[in-house]
């Protein structure tokens, strides 16, 4: 493996390592949904790295593909977040829930129906693997993708607006801070620059996403009593066997 696929798997295994900490403190509707959001963070950035190891071409778009496909659940469940986050009743409408939902699972239908929706064509380069991409659809992606993260700040702003103590507007001033320079960057490296044809630097999108995943986990757990000692046991013994399971795959 070379640095960038090394980064790449270290940002993915630390933002996982994050998620199950703050799950395993407490299971309510906002932390599945946190670690959802975390698990759509952590394959966009596996995907990629993959995508970097990949020799054949034909495999790199597929893997693209998904990590397309992964990105896309990244604003989709950052505005479901953006909805239940200290909020007392902690839930939405299931009209809202479909609302919000349906946008992946269209995409994901076009992705399978059509393997170059997004890139028709992977090229190497010196520097490594450089695509065509298909620009309209592209562009219909990066509208949505914009669209759905703009919403989510709207309601976090709302919600940090209509706060009615201290420790809520701390909370969400984490979040929003956090999560914009992951965004920030995440979209000039991974939307931007290569709309504009420099895909160059596709993998350092994802290395961003560490300051999202650890500013909501902090903002979470800053403010509530977790016990430290018992969530990280269940965090160890869940690696452990996951490396036994990853083992005995392998050794067969």
């Amino acid at each position: 493996m070379n640095i960038q696929t090394t980064l790449l798997f270290i940002t993915a295994s630390v933002n996982s390592i994050l998620s199950l900490f703050v799950l395993f403190g407490k299971k309510d509707k906002t932390n599945i949904v946190y670690s959802i959001f975390v698990l759509f963070a952590s394959m966009w950035a596996i995907g990629l790295a993959f995508f970097i190891l990949e020799t054949d071409f034909a495999r790199a778009i597929y893997i693209a593909d998904f990590y397309y496909v992964a990105a896309v659940g990244i604003p989709v469940f950052f505005l479901y977040f953006s909805l239940i986050f200290l909020k007392k009743d902690g839930d939405i409408s299931r009209k809202n829930q479909l609302l919000i939902i349906l946008p992946i699972v269209l995409i994901t239908i076009f992705f399978f129906i059509d393997k170059n929706v997004i890139i028709k064509e992977v090229i190497f380069r010196d520097w490594g693997k450089d695509v065509v991409l298909n620009n309209f659809n592209y562009l219909i992606y990066t509208i949505y993708f914009l669209l759905f993260v703009a919403l989510s700040y709207f309601n976090l702003y709302k919600s940090y607006s209509s706060a009615e103590n201290i420790e809520e507007k701390n909370q969400l001033r984490f979040v929003i801070w956090g999560t914009a320079i992951g965004f920030f960057f995440g979209m000039i490296f991974d939307l931007f620059l290569p709309f504009l044809g420099n895909y160059r630097y596709i993998f350092l999108g994802p290395l961003f996403s560490f300051s999202m995943v650890a500013s909501i986990a902090y903002s979470i757990t800053r403010y509530h009593l977790f016990n430290v000692k018992v969530i990280a046991t269940e965090i160890l013994i869940f690696i452990l066997w996951i490396f036994i399971l990853i083992r005995i795959l392998l050794s067969g």
